[in-house]
């Protein structure tokens, strides 16, 4: 486990830089959704995940920044979280991204229409973002459907230049819980 890079940069980039690995983040992710923070009351869950989270994204970022210079991204997108949740975790790791790579970063491009199908829209008119690279960041990724199913909806807004950025890669949904 560990972060997620997309692998066709990761696959160029690791050749100009070959000491571009990927940094062992899931466990720190996974400790505060399904571990001990979990049972804590609530305002000090998100006040900890939300610092837990601005130091890892800092980190990360920094240390892709520290490898590979640049990225070259038109805009930053968090992928939107349940519409139950209080706040969208993935934000604050796209503002530590958008911060320390200077591109600007999208709240309103995509809206999550259904949380249990993983349904989103995307706010633009028909092909405005032909000539847009687009950068997803989410904060873990288990089986690829999110990344999938929103890469579907900005193809069909002419979209064909997305890659996807995640703190945490899993094989199976180990941090769901009730609650």
């Amino acid at each position: 486990m560990g972060a997620y890079y997309p692998q066709r940069n990761f696959d160029n980039d690791s050749k100009n830089a070959p000491n571009l690995k990927y940094p062992a983040l899931s466990n720190i992710v996974f400790y505060s959704k399904s571990g001990p923070l979990h049972r804590e009351p609530k305002i000090f869950i998100r006040t900890s995940r939300e610092q837990q989270l601005r130091i890892i994204s800092n980190f990360y970022a920094n240390y892709l920044k520290s490898i590979i210079g640049s990225l070259n991204y038109d805009e930053i997108i968090p992928v939107p979280a349940k519409l139950e949740y209080s706040f969208n975790s993935v934000e604050i790791i796209s503002k530590e991204f958008s911060n320390i790579f200077n591109i600007p970063m999208n709240l309103s491009r995509i809206n999550r229409t259904s949380d249990y199908e993983k349904e989103y829209s995307i706010n633009c008119d028909n092909n405005d973002l032909e000539q847009i690279r687009i950068l997803l960041i989410d904060d873990i990724i288990t089986d690829g459907k999110t990344k999938e199913k929103i890469c579907f909806r900005l193809n069909e807004k002419g979209c064909n230049d997305i890659d996807m950025i995640t703190l945490a890669r899993t094989d199976h949904n180990i941090y769901e819980y009730d609650g």
